[in-house]
């Protein structure tokens, strides 16, 4: 693959009359108030009755540290009094952001009943209730909902039946004109992921690897070579994941694929022993592979997935950008795979196993392993998406 005269920061389209890869020039797009719904749990919570006491959480969410302009949260809630006519209580709820009533965050229904006696004593009713706050938690932060009611019986109650979070923020994104679509549709435009933010990682064992920014909002990686031959070792940047279920989306851009044992993926760590699997492009055979270290330099100790034939139409040694993913459900299992678009919907999973197999990870990263200690490995990581 020719990439005579290219920069690192470039980004690419494929001349076929030139018959090489040629640098693009991305355009600007505004997308103010983008929504991302961040979670939607739809089951219903255990009743609070037979008590004016304000009620334990209905519902919690952990959101994880973020850079969103505002978040709402939203709750559907259920009332009832099933008592004789005339009969009332009010009923309060409180949506709480680490432990503390938000700002604007107290609702009261009052409830009369309509009956005087039969099944159809009584009254029950339903209602949406939502709050905004403030974004840019710098740490996990609970999100929860609780009620309290003014009559003390079991025919009075209040429950929530879904319990939803949403963020929202303005994106500055860069886009890239494609080719013409179907007739009458114009031209195709490539977004660009949101820009990967270098101070929120560190580096493990860097040696003399570098990290630069790049245009639109990608990196710029030299990952350095092993001290020799013969071993592999790895160098990473690395983060703390999630403190809830995570999925992890890297679109790499190799730029130097001719040189063979050169591993570039998405790491997956625990802090504390340092136990890492790299999962990604092996540029050695066409092969996606993940492999596992107890010790940065220290050559690798589990050799998880090699995947050679079914992973050519991926992963082949002229193939610049390519998507890998990760993800751990903080219950069972943790898994790896690729996918054509970076979309988690559309992932081909090649691999999974025990959350807790041979180690628990509680880092995510991005990483370089070089077996040859020959040649330093070039690559672009053009996004590195996370999922909660």
């Amino acid at each position: 693959m020719d990439l005579t005269g290219l920069a690192d920061e470039d980004l690419l389209r494929w001349d076929s009359g030139a018959g090489k890869w040629v640098p693009e020039t991305p355009q600007s797009i505004s997308l103010p108030g983008l929504q991302f719904l961040l979670t939607a749990d739809e089951t219903d919570s255990t009743e609070h009755n037979t008590s004016t006491a304000e009620s334990g959480a209905h519902k919690t969410y952990h959101l994880a540290a973020n850079s969103y302009d505002y978040i709402k949260i939203e709750a559907i809630v259920q009332v009832r009094v099933e008592q004789d006519a005339t009969t009332r209580a009010d009923f309060t709820w409180r949506f709480k952001e680490a432990g503390s009533t938000v700002t604007d965050g107290t609702f009261t229904q009052r409830i009369i009943a309509l009956n005087t006696a039969g099944a159809d004593s009584g009254n029950r009713q339903l209602a949406t209730l939502s709050v905004i706050i403030a974004g840019g938690q710098g740490s996990t932060t609970a999100l929860t909902i609780t009620s309290q009611q003014t009559l003390s019986n079991a025919a009075t109650g209040s429950r929530v039946l879904a319990f939803r979070v949403y963020g929202y923020k303005d994106e500055a994104l860069e886009a890239v004109q494609g080719p013409a679509g179907p007739a009458g549709s114009g031209a195709i435009y490539v977004v660009e992921s949101p820009a990967i933010d270098l101070a929120s990682f560190s580096w493990v064992n860097q040696g003399s690897a570098t990290a630069a920014a790049a245009l639109s909002g990608g990196a710029n990686i030299l990952g350095y070579r092993g001290a020799s031959g013969g071993t592999w070792e790895y160098r990473a940047l690395v983060k703390s994941a999630p403190g809830v279920s995570h999925h992890v989306a890297m679109l790499v851009m190799r730029r130097r694929v001719g040189v063979a044992y050169h591993l570039w993926g998405i790491v997956s760590r625990a802090s504390g022993s340092g136990t890492t699997n790299i999962w990604g492009p092996m540029t050695n055979g066409a092969w996606a592979s993940l492999y596992g270290w107890s010790s940065p330099a220290g050559g690798t100790d589990r050799t998880l997935v090699n995947t050679g034939a079914d992973a050519g139409a991926y992963w082949g040694e002229d193939q610049p950008l390519i998507w890998v993913h990760y993800e751990d459900d903080l219950t069972a299992n943790r898994r790896y795979g690729w996918s054509i678009d970076g979309e988690p919907a559309n992932v081909a999973w090649q691999y999974t196993e025990g959350r807790t197999t041979d180690f628990t990870a509680n880092q995510i990263g991005i990483g370089f392993a070089d077996y040859s200690g020959t040649t330093d490995g070039v690559a672009q990581i053009r996004a590195f998406n996370i999922y909660t």
